[in-house]
């Protein structure tokens, strides 16, 4: 049923393949990299030591080496930014940024996992 509803649509709009083709290529690229962004943001809060307290706060602390992750590395220590992993929005942001620099093979090595289970 579905596919007879696209085809109807492609003959109504006069869709192209090549548009076609790009636009689900684009659709499952955002997919991926939304899929692969919410799992290692998932990874990195649940293995990682907790860095905001009740009031939504960052916590400045020394993490313990078995509480360590890639979001207590990129936000506790060393970069330079007004993000916060407290702010649910900001942690995506960077997983998203990671997941597309991986899928598409770039790999700055801004964001690196720090454990061997990440």
């Amino acid at each position: 049923r579905s596919s007879r509803l696209i085809l109807r649509w492609q003959t109504h709009f006069a869709i192209s393949f090549a548009t076609q083709k790009l636009v689900k290529f684009s659709f499952t690229m955002m997919l991926a990299s939304h899929w692969m962004a919410c799992l290692w943001g998932l990874v990195g809060l649940t293995w990682g030591a907790t860095l905001c307290d009740e009031d939504g706060k960052q916590i400045e602390m020394e993490v313990p080496l078995e509480d360590v992750s890639w979001i207590t590395t990129l936000f506790g220590g060393g970069k330079t930014s007004p993000d916060s992993p407290c702010d649910p929005w900001h942690v995506y942001m960077a997983s998203l940024h990671w997941a597309v620099m991986t899928i598409t093979s770039i790999g700055y090595g801004d964001i690196v996992p720090v454990r061997n289970a990440e």
